[in-house]
C-alpha cells in the first residue's frame, strides 16, 4: 500500500516527475500484480514481498552542453553485470550482487528492454 502523503513529500518541489513515476509503476504493476510500494525518506521500494526495484530521490542531472534533465534514478540488482550505455553505473557490494542504476527522464525509457531487466530483477528477489 503506498501512502499519498509520503510519494508527494518524496517529490516535493519536484511534482512534474509525478507522472513519469506513475507510468513506471503502471508498467511494474502490470507484469506484478502483488507488487507493494513502500516510500521512505530517501527512496522507494517495489516489494514482492522483498524489494527489487528502487527509485531514488529526484535529481538533475548535467548533460555535456550544460542543459539539465529531471528525472530519478532507478536500481535493481542482477546477478551479472549488464552491458548497455543506458547504465549510469553499476556496484558489485557482494561476490553475487551487480546493482544496476539508470537515470529515467522520459516514459519512453520505460521500455521493452528496461522491463526485461526489471522481470530479471523480480525473479531473483
Amino acid at each position: 500500500m503506498m501512502d499519498n502523503w509520503d510519494l508527494e513529500a518524496f517529490f516535493s518541489g519536484k511534482r512534474e516527475l509525478l507522472p513519469l513515476f506513475f507510468a513506471l509503476r503502471e508498467s511494474v504493476q502490470e507484469r506484478f500484480a502483488g507488487v507493494e510500494i513502500r516510500v521512505q525518506k530517501s527512496q522507494i521500494s517495489f516489494c514482492d514481498p522483498k524489494a527489487f526495484l528502487y527509485v531514488s530521490r529526484p535529481v538533475y542531472a548535467r548533460g555535456a552542453a550544460g542543459s539539465s534533465k529531471r528525472g530519478f534514478t532507478v536500481s535493481f540488482g542482477l546477478w551479472e553485470k549488464l552491458q548497455s550505455e543506458r547504465i549510469l553505473f553499476v556496484a558489485h557490494p557482494t561476490e553475487k550482487w551487480w546493482i544496476h542504476h539508470l537515470f529515467l527522464s522520459s516514459q519512453g525509457q520505460i521500455d521493452a528492454e528496461l522491463m526485461g531487466w526489471v522481470e530479471q530483477a523480480h525473479a531473483l528477489r
